[in-house]
This record gives C-alpha cells, structure tokens and sequence, in this order.
C-alpha cells in the first residue's frame, strides 16, 4: 500500500476523501463490464482480462485504505481542534449543508446564493458546494 500522505489543512482532506470515493466508483463501474475491449476496440483475451480484472481490484483497495484514513484523519482533525473558530463552523456547517442537498436533490436558488457567500467568506474562490 502506498504510504498515507498527510493533508495540509481541513479542506484538502475533505477534497481528497471525495475524489477518492468518486474514483472508487468508477472503478467498481469498470469492474461490471464483462465485455471489456482492448485498445484496438477488440474485446480483451481472458488472460489480459484476469491480468486487468485485478490491476483494477488492487486499485479499488488501495482508494478505499486512503479514503479510510482521510476520515480517520478528519475524525481526528474535528478531535483534536474541535470547531474552535469561525471557518471550522461554517465548513461543517457547509458539509451538513452539502449532505442535505445531495439528499433532497439540491439547493434553491437562495440558498445556493447564501452557501456561495459563506464559501466567498471563506476565501474559497470557486463557490462550489463541496
């Protein structure tokens, strides 16, 4: 496995964490094709398709262990800090907010322009709800 690369603020872990499960899904998706096509558009000889098949498996779990350890890692951060100033509180608050959206299929328009101002508030730039 490869060595866990400690993240440099709170943010970067959650960025991280959620790329990870993004690229940990579309791994199982490529892992449901049983007709998998090689670079010439052929479909795959058994062989390279058993060789590929666990390339692919073994790289599922390794972005499943990182992802692992970046919850530990926020676990800790939130343990150890605590919401102690202002932007901790409003990050959680923006991730329970994210969580409900994804839940309820999205946020109004107000209340897009109100997560948007805290994020600018924040000094995130790209106001994107993460």
């Amino acid at each position: 496995m490869k060595e866990f690369k400690q993240p440099s603020s709170l943010g970067e872990a959650r960025r991280r964490k959620g790329r990870l499960e993004i690229e940990q899904e579309e791994i199982k998706l490529q892992l449901t094709d049983r007709d998998r096509r090689d670079e010439n558009g052929g479909r795959m000889d058994p062989l390279d398709y058993i060789a590929w098949r666990k390339s692919a498996k073994w790289s599922l779990l390794q972005k499943e262990a990182e992802a692992k350890d970046m919850g530990f890692w926020i676990e800790d951060y939130w343990e150890e800090r605590g919401a102690s100033d202002t932007e901790d509180i409003v990050e959680a608050l923006l991730a329970v907010i994210s969580a409900l959206a994804e839940e309820s299929g999205g946020l109004t328009k107000a209340e897009s322009l109100l997560v948007n101002k805290a994020k600018g508030l924040m000094g995130d730039e790209d106001g994107d709800l993460r």
